[in-house]
């Protein structure tokens, strides 16, 4: 598509999966409809919503031109975003989940760099995880802005250190780029394997130091808090994903040992969170089972004690949670599980 025939089609499309969110859904489309969406259109998709999220969905298409609303049977965030892609018209997508918001100057910076940079495929911007009453938590961006190489092991060592790979919502994409990509049927981890396939396609990218998006973090129904009995499938193909972009890519050993080092901790950290989700959900948890997953896990994903001692990155409550887990058994699982227990409580 040519960036510059705007009379055709709108510069950005933003995806939002909706499932009841009724408590959230006005927030995320204020923080939109407040700024100049000029030439943006926001396309949501409700994926079988049971209570009143759809309806006010549909009560701000009719307020504002520029929403447009599409009703699925429920089959999760995979195909609700496949087929807001499908649905979409602009030149640029971008995603953006319904209980989550945006900063102020969203969409003014995102116009500005796809429309000063239109030979870049994909822009990455910063974001702040947030609780619900405004603290921020934590914040995830470059340390400035600038066009990267994925072929240059610090860029991408920077993409997977700061962990701005495995969302959707911090990230902007040509869809000519995209093509025929499209999110795999995943219970977790779904967005990080769609950017981990483009990422495979070898785009031209450019990261924003901005922080231009708000993450709620505890919101009730994260799937983050769902068991997941493929997690440790989905994480080894997304290894073998990481493995084959560094090689194709020709990094240095060095390089590929020090992203690797990062993916494989979060791994094994993704894993301890659903054995602690299983221990909480699952109705067939087994300890004995769990015990084994894990050090299955251990192995897959290899660190060494001084890997998780000495890590620069890693803070220090996730350097317990390795440190425990690293000699998988009935005990040091059942420390993790009460170590959980006593932080919800707290």
């Amino acid at each position: 598509m040519n960036i510059d025939n705007r009379n055709t089609y709108p510069l950005i499309s933003i995806i939002i999966p909706v499932y009841n969110s009724e408590n959230y859904i006005m927030r995320a489309l204020n923080s939109l409809i407040k700024q100049d969406i000029s030439d943006i259109e926001v396309v949501i998709v409700d994926d079988g919503s049971t209570d009143s999220s759809y309806r006010i969905a549909c009560d701000y298409q009719k307020k504002v031109n520029n929403i447009h609303v599409y009703h699925q049977n429920n089959s999760g965030v995979a195909s609700a975003r496949n087929l807001g892609i499908e649905k979409s018209r602009g030149r640029y997508i971008a995603f953006m989940d319904s209980d989550d918001d945006v900063s102020t100057e969203f969409c003014k910076i995102l116009k500005s760099e796809v429309i000063t940079n239109n030979d870049i495929d994909m822009f990455i911007f910063g974001l702040q995880e947030v609780f619900e009453n405004g603290d921020i938590v934590n914040i995830r961006t470059s340390a400035k802005s600038k066009n990267i190489l994925l072929r240059d092991g610090d860029d991408l060592f920077e993409l997977f250190e700061n962990n701005l790979l495995p969302v959707t919502w911090n990230k902007i994409t040509s869809r000519d780029f995209i093509g025929d990509t499209r999110f795999r049927d995943l219970i977790i981890g779904e967005d990080y394997q769609f950017y981990l396939d483009l990422l495979l396609k070898q785009p031209t990218i450019r990261v924003l130091h901005d922080i231009l998006y708000n993450y709620h973090v505890a919101i009730e129904n994260s799937a983050m808090k769902h068991y997941d009995a493929m997690r440790f499938l989905t994480l080894k193909n997304q290894q073998s994903c990481v493995i084959r972009l560094m090689e194709k890519e020709k990094l240095d050993s060095d390089s590929q040992n020090r992203i690797l080092e990062v993916f494989n901790s979060r791994s094994r950290n993704y894993m301890i969170m659903n054995f602690i989700n299983s221990s909480n959900s699952n109705p067939n948890f087994n300890i004995r089972k769990e015990v084994m997953a894990m050090k299955e896990t251990n192995k897959q994903f290899t660190l060494s004690l001084i890997n998780i001692l000495f890590s620069k990155y890693l803070k220090n409550n996730m350097k317990v949670k390795l440190l425990i887990a690293y000699y998988s058994n009935i005990v040091t699982m059942n420390i993790l599980k009460l170590i959980y227990l006593y932080r919800d409580k707290n």
